[in-house]
């Protein structure tokens, strides 16, 4: 299966060239980029072109363009604010033209707004226009029924999709207002004006397979509200919760009762600025909200019980304006610096491209976008409020062939077809790693483990790496079990044996005799071969170090070089499914980790130094170099681990890490109080003082570093300065 991919993949290499050209050939007044594992943005294959712009429709032209829809049947509803229509008003029984009595000119009924169709070529089809309207916002189609509404008026319209489309007419089945419950009614007592009632202010609306309508509102502080079919309120879905800074919650309790009311009122207006901006509906019944106020995860994806879905570190930028879901889920978002931004179902971002047209001549960028929606044949259409004009985006065949994979995939459940269109895509661009993701997923379906490890390896899939890894190791131990077991049981019969064969016949002694012979000769070895005992015997080796001298300098310096070598192994060897390599500095982490070590060292002494301690600093050297120690055996385990491990067991590292943690804690604890000779409570005292005095080491540290840079700066200043003369 694998050969006959790559030669698969080898023959569309060649067959597509021409194609490939092409579409290089295709000049942009931007960039695209998509997202790396590291989480930066990198310059990618070319996604979307621009294609046409829409100044008006129907010979008339844009003036405020509130929003663009399209609905299951591919037709484009443009919603626009500012058009004002006059038309003549006539008799209901003679057809003719009614005229003033005064000045004999005609009366007209004065129309604000429109909503113009067109159908999947972008054609002029009919026009959606309602008296009553004062600002339309934005509108939402399903099946039977177009959903109009109006932010002055606030109120939304129903009207009969099949009337209007099939025989051109204009019927108004329902206007949905203010709803009836309470919460959103005045408060008075005793006739008097105590609060308003929850503002009903809505822009977008959204409508499930049930006819429930999901509202998002201008200063809906509590999120979505949720009405059912007869426009009667349900419930809040979907808000954002308010955050208030822990210093603003430790001062609160230092706060008077009028104080806490201002306070309260603040934290209100933060709330309000986290608004939901938009709305969007896929065909599986989730809930996608964004919020323009928020850089960090500004789209929901949320199920009927108000379960967000999306990744918690989704890429976002502020000012996030509009959003729309495709039919496979996937997500288009812009801003209002005129980026437009795609998102896989789970909320990897896979392309970012245009931006601010701040020349005005420049196509494909944007002014003051404020809607976007997308057709089925991946068109991407935006309204730009600020450029009275609809620009569309054309997608190029890799951005087509992203697509058929994720719905092939997605959709389809076809692991082969998929995995034909992510070779496909690859031949566009070899490092868009969601086309080595993909490529994995369909590996995994067809339960070719390694293929899909590669694949996962080389677009750093932390979760796909473990999968694979657990089914392998589910093979391996399959097939090897017997074995292993087998192997078990001849180790521990050997031991044993062993062990009372020597006792009888004392076989070992000549080994364990040399072994002592070279711990006398060399400081060092005795000092390595001596961590057993000092590990068994923690309190009895810190009296051996102060008081008979059991350890030299020499041993504890190679411990120290041992520790190092353990970190380096650690960063260097860890698999990358629990150490992100990429993103870690070695020598950046030993440097701080020794400098941390070195201020705690003479903090420490120094501390101990004035507070009567018995220990000398070569006393304090070595009883740390063992009280350190565990972390060679420790971490090495972790190194071992993480090559057999998945992220299921990811629990044993952290274990180990917190045992390592808290085992040296108790080391450094007692070595302090032994070695120094002082009582528990004097230890924690100078434990305290010594983190202090490592703070204000460091604060020095920081200033002279500062100050040394700003005369360095000075110097080369005047350098130049004299040079020049």
């Amino acid at each position: 299966m694998r050969k006959l991919l790559i030669l698969t993949l080898a023959l569309m290499l060649v067959s597509l060239n021409v194609e490939v050209k092409a579409s290089q050939e295709i000049e942009s007044p931007y960039y695209t980029y998509t997202l790396n594992a590291e989480g930066k943005l990198i310059q990618t294959t070319e996604a979307y072109t621009p294609g046409a712009q829409l100044y008006e429709v129907n010979n008339e032209r844009f003036e405020t363009l509130e929003h663009v829809h399209m609905d299951d049947d591919q037709y484009t509803y443009i919603t626009d604010s500012g058009i004002v229509t006059r038309i003549p008003m006539k008799d209901d029984v003679t057809g003719e033209i009614i005229l003033n009595p005064i000045t004999n000119q005609p009366l007209v009924d004065t129309y604000r707004g429109k909503i113009f169709i067109l159908d999947e070529n972008f054609d002029y089809m009919r026009t959606l226009i309602d008296e009553d309207w004062l600002k339309v916002k934005s509108v939402f189609v399903t099946e039977e029924t177009i959903y109009v509404v109006d932010a002055q008026n606030n109120a939304i319209y129903l009207y009969d999709k099949q009337a209007l489309i099939e025989d051109d007419l204009i019927v108004r089945k329902q206007v949905i207002t203010k709803p009836s419950h309470p919460i959103f009614n005045d408060v008075f007592e005793d006739g008097e004006f105590v609060s308003s009632g929850y503002p009903f202010r809505p822009e977008h609306v959204v409508v499930d397979l049930r006819g429930n309508l999901y509202v998002q509102a201008a200063g809906s502080n509590n999120g979505l509200m949720m009405l059912d079919s007869e426009g009667e309120f349900m419930t809040f879905f979907g808000g954002h919760p308010l955050q208030i800074p822990v210093i603003d919650q430790i001062r609160s309790v230092f706060l008077t009762e009028a104080q806490k009311v201002k306070m309260q009122n603040l934290s209100n207006a933060q709330l309000y600025y986290d608004i939901p901006k938009d709305v969007a509906l896929d065909e599986k019944g989730f809930i996608y909200t964004v919020t323009s106020s928020k850089s960090y995860h500004p789209i929901q994806k949320l199920n009927v019980s108000g379960r967000d879905f999306y990744r918690r570190d989704s890429f976002g930028t502020i000012g996030m304006q509009s959003l729309w879901v495709n039919h496979y889920a996937n997500v288009y978002a812009i801003n209002d610096n005129g980026q437009i931004l795609e998102y896989d179902a789970d909320g990897n971002l896979l392309f970012l491209f245009s931006g601010k047209d701040y020349s005005s001549s420049r196509t494909g960028l944007l002014l003051t976008p404020v809607s976007i929606t997308a057709s089925d044949k991946s068109e991407i259409i935006v309204a730009d409020q600020g450029g009275k004009f609809i620009q569309v985006f054309n997608p190029t065949p890799f951005a087509l062939a992203v697509h058929r994979a994720f719905d092939s995939y997605y959709n389809q459940g076809d692991t082969l077809k998929s995995s034909q269109d992510w070779a496909y895509v690859l031949s566009y661009n070899q490092m868009f790693d969601y086309a080595h993701i993909g490529l994995g997923h369909a590996f995994m379906g067809e339960e070719n483990y390694e293929a899909a490890y590669e694949h996962y390896e080389i677009a750093n899939y932390y979760e796909g790496m473990s999968d694979a890894r657990w089914s392998l190791r589910q093979i391996w131990m399959q097939n090897n079990l017997n074995l292993v077991l087998s192997m078990i049981s001849i180790a521990i019969i050997a031991f044993y044996g062993i062990k009372i064969t020597n006792k009888k016949t004392k076989f070992l002694n000549p080994i364990s005799n040399a072994i002592t012979v070279t711990r006398h000769k060399s400081k060092v070895i005795d000092g390595l071969f001596y961590i057993g005992y000092f590990i068994k015997h923690p309190l009895n080796g810190y009296y051996q170090i102060k008081y008979e001298k059991r350890i030299d300098v020499k041993a504890s310096s190679t411990i120290y070089g041992l520790i190092v070598l353990t970190f380096i192994g650690y960063y260097a060897f860890t698999n990358i499914i629990f150490l992100q390599k990429a993103t870690t500095n070695i020598f950046y982490e030993l440097v701080i980790l020794v400098s941390i070590f070195v201020l705690w060292v003479i903090s420490n002494y120094l501390v101990c130094a004035i507070n009567d301690g018995e220990g000398s600093m070569k006393d304090v050297f070595n009883a740390s170099a063992y009280a350190l120690s565990p972390i060679i055996f420790l971490m090495t385990s972790q190194i071992v681990l993480s090559h057999v491990l998945t992220l299921n067991e990811s629990i044993l590292m952290s274990l180990l890490s917190t045992v390592t943690i808290v085992w040296i804690a108790m080391l450094v604890f007692f070595m302090i109080k032994d070695i120094h000779n002082y009582s528990v409570k004097e230890t924690i005292q100078i434990i305290l003082k010594s983190l202090f005095t490592m703070l204000i080491f460091g604060l020095l540290i920081y200033i002279l570093n500062s100050f040394y840079n700003q005369m360095a700066d000075i110097v080369i200043d005047i350098w130049n300065e004299v040079r020049e003369r």
